[in-house]
């Protein structure tokens, strides 16, 4: 993608303190983003913020949880200092679902409050659906195609823990921008990093550093 199409293109702003600016202003309108790290790096405080903020700014947001119960869920983020907005729904997916009930939930949850953002934690759900590799990437790319027609801006989590780079092929392939964190232990210390390895379809590798405490996340 070149520059100048990039800077006409809306960006749609994170919210979350210092990482607007290091992604060129914030995600691309309308594009799909895979937020990816292990257990704790902080993908759902991450995504919540991204819904938070729009829902803050006349941006209604839809949060489809697969892991969490809606009550759980909002008890944990409290915790972070997020609280949703009423134009924000929590769609709780059941991991025994079938992929349409799945799908139907979703698209009437989307039209009934004309979400602009949707977050999506987390997609591991389709290996359950789809445990065959080559059904499951079928299905992930209806899923983005699915997410088009809806004109949601979304971001889908994916727990995957200290994963080499080379082993983001398919992730990097299926989304429009692949935003990794990290989260390593030193000593009595716990550095927490943010790696843009795909925005817009442009390529990096920069680690940024990154904290989450009870008033949120911020990127430096």
């Amino acid at each position: 993608m070149s520059h100048w199409i990039e800077c006409h293109m809306k960006k749609v702003k994170i919210g979350i303190p210092g990482l607007d600016k290091v992604i060129g202003g914030g995600l691309v309108e309308g594009s799909m983003t895979v937020l990816s790290g292990g257990p704790g790096t902080g993908k759902t405080v991450f995504a919540a913020k991204f819904v938070e903020y729009g829902a803050k700014h006349r941006e209604g947001g839809v949060f489809v949880t697969v892991e969490n119960k809606k009550k759980a869920l909002l008890e944990y983020l409290a915790g972070f200092g997020i609280t949703f907005p009423k134009n924000v729904y929590v769609v709780e997916v059941p991991v025994f679902t079938t992929e349409s009930v799945m799908l139907r939930d979703i698209e009437s949850t989307v039209e009934k409050i004309g979400a602009k953002r949707l977050v999506f934690d987390t997609i591991k759900i389709f290996e359950y659906l789809h445990p065959e590799p080559n059904d499951r990437w079928k299905s992930l790319l209806k899923f983005k195609e699915f997410l088009a027609k809806l004109g949601v801006t979304a971001v889908l989590c994916l727990e995957k823990e200290n994963a080499p780079l080379e082993s983001f092929k398919l992730e990097e392939s299926l989304s429009d921008s692949l935003i990794v964190l990290t989260r390593e232990k030193e000593r009595d210390m716990i550095r927490r990093g943010l790696m843009v390895l795909k925005i817009s379809g442009e390529s990096g590798e920069k680690l940024h550093r990154m904290e989450i405490s009870k008033k949120g996340m911020k990127v430096y």
